[in-house]
């Protein structure tokens, strides 16, 4: 994938909504919309796989769908994280300052509350929505994540880089932590239950590694001014980082959009390995069966009409 389609991507895709904007002063590109849809189909497609996957003799048990339920819960992937660490940083959350985002998500979980269906997890599907993801992830992890982190109130803290890694990993991936605490996609209502990241090999999941990674790997090239950790420890890798220095850091100053497109590029990568992985053998399986009922009708006696 070439950077350069990728920021040029960037460039498109974050142009905000010039009417929007002079109507309600509300800052919102086509990347914003189009990262929320996502989320909410997501959220949409786990519900009805978990309804979906209880046995019959246990129907009567599910709960009733409830689109402000269901609302709540994806808020709380929105937030969660915010929610639990703005505190600790001296910041007022985000969605208590401004609407704009709370209705964005709430437009999108509209939008896909009221289709009758839609497609469930699939390689088809996931492979291709891959870029989206890594281009939507990279935005929180190098822009809004750093953000608050960067301007909280605590000199301590916006000092650290273990701080800044930590931050990430606590605000990108708390809201599902919440959701897999108190079972919120549960289909027969909330109950306590340890969290996936916290079960056995729960350490593995994708998405805790990427947030400290990604972040930490974007402050390694930008070097954000209140953490001197970042520029030593570029200087003592230089030896290894040159050419991508040379790219990312021209004449010594960050070309950030660069820096962002190979962001997004790892990002994408990574998930398009954990789509293959998590459906690939369901796609080969699918494939078998079509191939062999296809033999089977090939094979099978022709009944002519008298």
């Amino acid at each position: 994938m070439s950077l350069q389609l990728v920021i040029d991507a960037y460039t498109t895709l974050l142009q905000p909504f010039s009417a929007l904007e002079t109507l309600t002063g509300a800052r919102l590109s086509l990347l914003d919309v189009l990262g929320a849809l996502r989320l909410a189909l997501i959220m949409r497609q786990l519900k009805d796989g978990n309804y979906d996957s209880v046995p019959a003799h246990k129907q009567k048990e599910r709960e009733s769908h409830s689109f402000f339920k269901d609302l709540c819960v994806l808020m709380v992937v929105v937030y969660g994280g915010e929610a639990f660490t703005a505190p600790w940083l001296g910041l007022a959350p985000s969605f208590l300052t401004s609407p704009t985002v709370p209705l964005l998500f709430t437009a999108a979980h509209v939008a896909v509350h009221v289709l009758p269906t839609v497609p469930p997890l699939s390689l088809e599907l996931e492979l291709p929505l891959t870029i989206l993801d890594g281009m939507t992830r990279t935005l929180l992890l190098t822009e809004l994540v750093p953000g608050m982190l960067l301007n909280s109130q605590h000199s301590a803290i916006n000092s650290s880089p273990f701080g800044l890694c930590l931050g990430s990993l606590l605000l990108a991936n708390g809201g599902f932590f919440f959701v897999n605490l108190f079972s919120m996609l549960n289909p027969s209502g909330f109950a306590l239950a340890t969290p996936t990241e916290l079960q056995q090999y729960g350490w593995t999941t994708l998405d805790l590694w990427v947030a400290p990674i990604i972040t930490g790997l974007h402050a390694l090239f930008t070097q954000p001014a209140s953490q001197p950790f970042w520029q030593t420890a570029n200087y003592y890798l230089n030896p290894y980082l040159k050419p991508m220095n040379d790219r990312l850091r021209p004449a010594g100053e960050p070309d950030r959009e660069m820096i962002r497109a190979v962001c997004a590029v790892v990002l994408a990568s990574a998930f398009a390995v954990r789509a293959l992985k998590n459906f690939g053998p369901e796609y080969q399986n699918r494939g078998k069966v079509s191939t062999k009922q296809a033999k089977t009708s090939r094979s099978a006696p022709k009944q002519w009409a008298n």
